[in-house]
């Protein structure tokens, strides 16, 4: 009868060891772990207006066909939308998997187009809210978490600092060479007590050339 109950607690302990090991749950990528992150594909400059957004680089502007063949659509409440010749729209969220991404679309064609068509100029994305797994990884290897010492050495320090934002402070980066800051720009946002990176955006709305 011992042995029965001995060998009874045994699976019991093996079941409830069983039951304890479930695959563990992807935590936000923190500071360090960019180093583990091959970044290769970025360009150094953060200027170059290249992300690596969930491991796929894009670099602005892009054609949304890019972003939707990896699985992002445009929010249904705005997939319907059309945007005139020369015009853009702002503040339009994408969605992959329930996650979602807000970005700015551009028109720069001949002829009016649906939003799926357009180019999109600007990706904002706040992954180091704790909220969303959206990874982001910027050129230098810098993402969410990283440090605020971390981000001056690889940037140099921000044209501009604003401390108005509740939980977080905006850095804005300008390329030296930038034809239009409200249309070319780099804002980084820090975590107000941690100050660490908590979210991005990135901005380029000069389209390359026409699409087709």
């Amino acid at each position: 009868m011992k042995k029965l109950q001995f060998m009874a607690l045994f699976i019991l302990c093996i079941l409830l060891c069983g039951c304890g090991s479930k695959a563990p749950v992807k935590a936000p990528v923190k500071e360090n772990e960019a180093k583990s992150i091959d970044y290769s594909a970025l360009s150094d400059d953060l200027f170059s207006y290249d992300i690596l957004l969930d491991g796929k680089k894009y670099t602005l502007p892009v054609n949304f066909s890019e972003l939707e063949a990896d699985g992002w659509s445009i929010d249904p409440a705005s997939a319907n939308k059309t945007i005139g010749t020369n015009f853009y729209v702002i503040n339009i969220e994408v969605i992959k998997n329930k996650e979602h991404i807000t970005v700015s679309f551009i028109n720069n064609s001949s002829e009016a187009r649906k939003l799926n068509k357009c180019d999109v100029g600007s990706i904002m994305t706040f992954g180091g809210a704790g909220d969303s797994k959206v990874s982001a990884v910027l050129p230098k290897g810098i993402s969410f978490y990283a440090t605020e010492e971390e981000i001056t050495a690889a940037y140099g320090k921000p044209s501009n600092i604003d401390t108005s934002r509740e939980h977080c402070d905006t850095y804005t980066f300008l390329d030296p060479n930038v034809i239009d800051k409200n249309f070319q720009e780099v804002e980084i946002l820090l975590d107000k007590e941690k100050h660490t990176f908590y979210g991005v955006e990135l901005k380029n709305m000069y389209p390359k050339k026409e699409t087709k």
